[in-house]
C-alpha cells in the first residue's frame, strides 16, 4: 500500500469530499449564524406553548434547528479529522459543541413541560392538529417517562452542565493531538538517524 507523507500528496478521489456538507467555511458560518438566532427563537417558547399549534410550531423549529445543527457539527468533527494540526478545524469544532449547549439550554424546558401536561390533553392536541401526527410516536415515547423526569429547574441546571463536561473534552482532544504531533515527530527522527548510518557506513 502506498504511503504519503502528507495529505496534500493524495489523490482528490481517495479523499473525504465534504462539500456535500458545505462548499466552505463561509458556508458554515453561514449557517452557524442562523442557528444561534434559532437558539433564541426556541427559547421563546418556554412558558409560550399553550395548545396544539403552539405545540406543532415548536416541533417543527427544533426539528428544522436541529438539521442544521447536525451539518454543523459532523462537517466540524470530520474536518478536524482530516489533519489533526489544523486550527481552523479545532476552532469549529469547539464552536460547535458550545452551540450544542446554547441549544440543549434553550429547549431544557420542553421535556418538563411535556410531562406536566395530562393524556386527555396531549391527545387533544394531536386530534385537533394534523401536522401532530408527524411527530405522534416521539410525543408518547416521551410521554411514558412522566413518573421519571426532572422538573423544568432541575433540567436546566442539567443542561448548564453541557459546557463544564464540553470544556473537559478538551484536554483529551489536546492530548491526542500532541501524541499524534509527537508520533511523527519520532517517526522523522528514526528515518534521518536510519538515513545518517547508512552515509556513514559508505
Amino acid at each position: 500500500m502506498k504511503q504519503y507523507k502528507d495529505r496534500s500528496e493524495v489523490p482528490d478521489h481517495e479523499k473525504w469530499d465534504l462539500t456535500d456538507l458545505y462548499s466552505s467555511t463561509e458556508e458554515w458560518e453561514k449557517d452557524y449564524q442562523a442557528v444561534e438566532g434559532h437558539v433564541q427563537e426556541i427559547a421563546a417558547y418556554n412558558g409560550a406553548i399553550h395548545n396544539g399549534k403552539d405545540l406543532l410550531d415548536y416541533l417543527t423549529k427544533n426539528e428544522e434547528t436541529d438539521a442544521i445543527f447536525t451539518n454543523i457539527y459532523v462537517y466540524a468533527m470530520l474536518l478536524g479529522d482530516l489533519d489533526t494540526r489544523e486550527s481552523l478545524a479545532q476552532n469549529l469544532m469547539a464552536k460547535a459543541r458550545t452551540l450544542s449547549v446554547k441549544l440543549s439550554e434553550a429547549g431544557a424546558f420542553f421535556m418538563p413541560y411535556l410531562l406536566s401536561l395530562d393524556e386527555g390533553t396531549l391527545r387533544t392536541y394531536i386530534e385537533e392538529n394534523e401536522g401532530l401526527k408527524y411527530f405522534e410516536k416521539d410525543l408518547w415515547d416521551a410521554f411514558r417517562y412522566k413518573d421519571h423526569t426532572l422538573n423544568k429547574e432541575q433540567e436546566e441546571l442539567l443542561s448548564r452542565l453541557g459546557e463544564t463536561f464540553s470544556h473537559q473534552t478538551a484536554p483529551s482532544k489536546c492530548s491526542i493531538m500532541l501524541t499524534l504531533s509527537l508520533v511523527r515527530y519520532l517517526m522523522a527522527m528514526e528515518a534521518w538517524w536510519s538515513l545518517l548510518a547508512v552515509c556513514i557506513r559508505s
